[in-house]
């Protein structure tokens, strides 16, 4: 998980770099991502905006989400719902199957 998540690491930074389709936003939540003990974090979707995923620990989770929260969404005063959609636990999954109709 050490190697994946310093590749995550450098992906963002080329995306940022090489292809400007960071933000300061995401670029911010990236650098908080790692002084809170994630072991990588990118940009995901299009880029130019949207957000992050990082990989952290299950055992870090909750206090890496407050961390997160207090340091780059507190001083923006949202809503508890809208917090709680901006920021959230998921597991990996299955990913893309094929699947054969008849």
């Amino acid at each position: 998980l050490t190697e994946l998540g310093e590749l995550m690491f450098a992906s963002h930074q080329s995306c940022a770099g090489m292809y400007q389709c960071s933000s300061s936003g995401l670029d911010c939540l990236v650098e908080l991502s790692k002084k809170f003990g994630a072991l990588g974090a990118r940009l995901t979707g299009a880029g130019w905006g949207g957000c992050i995923v990082a990989l952290v620990e299950e055992k870090s989770a909750a206090k890496f989400i407050e961390n997160l929260k207090t340091a780059y969404y507190e001083p923006m005063q949202l809503g508890t719902e809208e917090l709680n959609s901006a920021i959230f636990v998921t597991r990996p999954g299955q990913g893309a199957s094929l699947w054969s109709v008849r």
